[in-house]
């Protein structure tokens, strides 16, 4: 059985609009899926500070999670500003030796001319 180029081009396309259709319900399944995921942490979040509640531990443990929190921030700012001075630092240093490379090729060029042109 052959196939005309028209009829390839046709089973073609249809094969393209099921494998869209495909990744559309595929695409349609994770975001239910996150969206199920995200109300069972809500679930979950709130059945905990309920607990803690009645425990009467609630407000300790928010105090231990920003103080948590506040220290990642701290720590993620030195790391940062270290990275910062570390870049600045490293990129003077090879620009200071770039300099002087293109300071001692023009004083060879210079020598060299100097002996081409006067010897």
């Amino acid at each position: 059985m052959t196939l005309s180029t028209t009829h390839a081009d046709s089973l073609i396309q249809g094969l393209n609009r099921v494998d869209n259709a495909i990744g559309k319900v595929q695409n349609t399944i994770h975001g239910t899926q996150n969206s199920l995921r995200n109300g069972q942490n809500k679930v979950d979040n709130t059945q905990r500070a309920i607990s803690e509640m009645q425990d009467g531990t609630y407000v300790e443990k928010r105090v231990e999670k920003k103080v948590r929190n506040q220290k990642r921030k701290v720590v993620n700012g030195v790391i940062t500003q270290s990275s910062n001075a570390i870049r600045k630092a490293t990129n003077v240093y090879l620009l200071n030796i770039i300099n002087l490379s293109i300071t001692m090729l023009s004083i060879v060029i210079k020598k060299r001319r100097y002996h081409y042109l006067y010897k």
